[in-house]
């Protein structure tokens, strides 16, 4: 369906819910305020005589405020970071297009902050995107590479990244890409006679994120491993909310001596060892978005860790320890983090 008939069937029942409560009321002279419960979906809304919207504002070295209505979005691009009212703060980290053997998805990678007073459940996130003004399916890959934004919740101080997804078999064929985001429009792909491909907005970096060439700050620990005989993967991960991505490096020549390494790195002391966990593990956005559960299975036998750091140190605490049944299975989400084989770098250029 096209952009504009969903707008104008949203109107349309906006309008006959207004009049059945002019109605309703009579000539009473009323003011609600509605309760948007921390949902995205509702960015800032307020009813009155005349209807007004808060829009969120886009993070510069001001931290400038926007204020339009809903004919005129706000567009953001890859790199900008987005200031909700309510405390919530959101920064575009990539878009792209992801792949796999039955079907082609469009995303937007995001890196979700809670600085609000309530939890935010990601679940409640819901991304609209379109093509050329027409609506996109929803959906997205259930292959091992795919990092979907949903189910978990942020606790307040704490954050989290995944991709929203659409699928998008006609990726090549479309000239403009853009996804809504409550009252924001975030633009994916413009090959139209005028595109821009970069943000016009001044963007700060967002506080708490640190400025840090992760290739070169973890080279160190990745020349520690013998490749030649040893075989591994990793990924990096913010344990501890500060800013600061660890990487986590798993490697061994056999899964009997397979370490997980975790490193992090910081301006006072440079590259340090965070500590080690055992054994090949999966591991998965902790469902509470407290730091990472590390899962080993083998023959039957589950071991589920939480790991986050304190001080630089790693710190695990263990969930669940147990013997499976014969038709149980071990742990699984969708809030798996993807990983690199360890002869893959890119990952850490990404961050």
């Amino acid at each position: 369906m096209k952009r504009n008939m969903l707008k104008k069937l949203r109107v349309f029942v906006l309008v006959i819910a207004g009049a059945v409560c002019i109605c309703a009321c009579g000539s009473q002279e009323s003011s609600v305020t509605p309760d948007t419960g921390g949902d995205i979906s509702d960015v800032s809304e307020k009813n009155s005589s005349e209807t007004t919207e808060e829009m969120p504002d886009v993070k510069t070295s001001d931290t400038e405020s926007a204020e339009e209505d809903t004919d005129s979005p706000k567009y953001f691009y890859v790199g900008d970071t987005i200031q909700f009212p309510s405390g919530h703060v959101i920064t575009i980290l990539s878009t792209g297009r992801h792949e796999n053997v039955s079907n082609t998805y469009i995303y937007v990678e995001l890196d979700v902050e809670n600085q609000g007073d309530t939890d935010i459940t990601l679940s409640n996130y819901e991304g609209v995107f379109y093509g050329d003004d027409y609506l996109l399916e929803p959906g997205y890959p259930t292959d091992s590479e795919a990092e979907p934004l949903s189910g978990a919740v942020i606790a307040p101080g704490r954050k989290s990244r995944g991709k929203m997804y659409a699928q998008c078999p006609n990726y090549d064929s479309l000239k403009r890409i853009e996804m809504e985001l409550g009252d924001c429009v975030i633009v994916v792909k413009d090959d139209s006679e005028n595109g821009q491909a970069e943000s016009p907005n001044e963007v700060a970096v967002q506080p708490g994120e640190k400025n840090i060439d992760y290739s070169m700050a973890y080279d160190y620990a990745f020349g520690e491993i013998n490749d030649n005989i040893e075989y591994g993967s990793y990924c990096l991960w913010d344990l501890d909310g500060n800013g600061v991505y660890e990487l986590i490096l798993g490697h061994g020549e056999s899964s009997a001596d397979y370490v997980n390494e975790v490193w992090t790195v910081s301006e006072e002391n440079g590259l340090t060892g965070a500590g080690d966990i055992y054994g090949e593990q999966s591991f998965y956005m902790a469902p509470d978005g407290n730091g990472l559960y590390a899962v080993y299975g083998s023959m039957g036998y589950e071991v589920i860790t939480r790991l986050t750091m304190a001080d630089g140190k790693l710190v695990e605490e263990l969930i669940s320890e147990r013997e499976l049944g014969s038709d149980e299975d071990y742990y699984s989400s969708e809030m798996v983090i993807s990983m690199r084989d360890i002869s893959d770098r890119s990952l850490l250029e990404q961050y």
